[in-house]
């Protein structure tokens, strides 16, 4: 992040460990740089893991990689994930509007 790059799509299966148990992201399809004003507003990544500044076509910056990882990590602490649904609508509906 400090070098303006951005993965986009953190998930599950984006995330790897090396045999010394360091953490590789892979799939850079959606990385970006983050250019001079530091914001991005295309629409992309996985429903699940999407923050909602990008469901509504706001600016979005670095934290949506955080957002991300928070929402692979809630199932652990929580023993749930933090957003349910059968449908891509219902994911961002829940994404949206639900309650942590």
């Amino acid at each position: 992040h400090r070098l303006g790059v951005i993965h986009r799509d953190i998930k599950p299966e984006n995330i790897l460990f090396d045999c010394r148990g360091r953490v590789n992201l892979v799939d850079s399809g959606l990385t970006c740089w983050l250019g001079e004003e530091g914001v991005m507003t295309s629409v992309v990544g996985t429903p699940y893991y999407v923050v909602p500044e990008v469901l509504m076509g706001r600016e979005y910056d670095e934290k949506v990689d955080l957002w991300s990882a928070g929402v692979v990590l809630y199932p652990t602490l929580a023993g749930m994930p933090p957003f349910c649904g059968e449908t891509v609508t219902e994911i961002f509906e829940a994404v949206l509007w639900g309650d942590l």
